[in-house]
């Protein structure tokens, strides 16, 4: 089951409801339309060459050090509720201005806060929507979005 306060589907929803409706994979779409940011020597173009496969362009790159091919992906950070409430410290700030107002009015449940947690870890949204994959990589796991549906889409659908 999902969770999402911030969408407009049923609450709680399946996963495959969440999948289809929310999230929208771009894995249907056909390749042409996947957009890789090439960069040559500090110009940036766009390229729809699809020719090349991920582990291709990694050995190119490798070879030729001038050429840097970047892959946009959509990436998953998924981590137990638990470790998640054990983890997990916000006190709102990234939804306040520079003079401490909330930008927009904050949402009517409190912000998941410990202040044991907050004095171990300090304010730690950036570490929970970071898609490094060595970043809070004893809790949880990073997936790419069809690594993600493989492992916990496909057998709902």
């Amino acid at each position: 089951m999902v969770y999402d306060l911030d969408s407009t589907l049923s609450f709680p929803c399946t996963l495959r409801e969440y999948w289809t409706k929310a999230i929208r994979t771009d894995i249907m779409l056909n390749k042409k339309f996947h957009v890789t940011q090439c960069i040559w020597a500090s110009a940036v173009h766009e390229c729809t060459d699809t020719s090349l496969t991920q582990s291709q362009t990694n050995a190119f790159l490798r070879t030729d050090s001038n050429y840097i091919v970047k892959f946009h992906e959509r990436c998953f950070r998924v981590i137990k509720a638990n470790e998640f409430l054990k983890n997990f410290s916000s006190d709102r700030r990234h939804m306040r201005n520079d003079h401490g107002d909330f930008i927009q009015p904050p949402p009517r449940w409190s912000p998941i806060f410990d202040k044991s947690i907050f004095l171990r870890t300090g304010h730690n949204l950036d570490d929970f929507i970071s898609m490094d994959h060595g970043i809070l990589s004893d809790i949880s796991t990073v997936y790419d979005e069809e690594t993600f549906q493989q492992v916990f889409v496909d057998d709902t659908l």
